[in-house]
């Protein structure tokens, strides 16, 4: 997994080939912020982390520290700045997918021409590329759809 990585520079298909072979103890697919943990932990260097400080383990490490510490700068070159966006998903945490029963998530994109577009997107599509029929919708068309039907019920 680790030779994976730092091969393909993907977490994606590191998690990808993984479940191909592999599942977890509960019998589930591998997440992709499971393995981002497994590939950040120092311990399969054969160190150990303490008070943000990392110390030489007793044990054998199975991959070599250089390679733990080179996969460790790929991670920060590829990593993406935390985006935030000022709208408020009304219907955050209240939908699910009438396919597949998981939950529908807020999420958004921007165009080339800067404009954002909000969706609510099937969770089981975004985790497990499992192509949920749904997929996602769009967040003003399902808001006023939900706004049209409060209003008529109120009356």
């Amino acid at each position: 997994m680790f030779y994976l990585y730092a091969t393909t520079r993907s977490l994606v298909q590191v998690v990808d080939t993984i479940n191909l072979q592999y599942r977890t103890r509960k019998g589930r697919r591998w997440a992709k912020s499971t393995m981002e943990t497994i590939l950040g932990n120092p311990i399969y260097a054969g160190k150990v982390s303490f008070n943000n400080q990392v110390f030489d383990g007793t044990h054998k490490a199975i991959i070599p520290y250089d390679l733990f510490c080179a996969l460790g700068q790929l991670k920060k070159v590829r990593s993406h700045t935390q985006r935030t966006v000022d709208r408020v998903f009304t219907l955050k945490g209240l939908l699910t997918c009438a396919m597949c029963g998981s939950a529908l998530t807020p999420f958004w994109v921007q165009k080339k021409n800067g404009k954002k577009i909000f969706y609510y997107r099937c969770i089981s599509t975004s985790l497990y590329k499992s192509r949920c029929p749904l997929g996602q919708f769009n967040a003003d068309r399902i808001e006023c759809v939900f706004q049209a039907k409060a209003a008529t019920d109120s009356r």
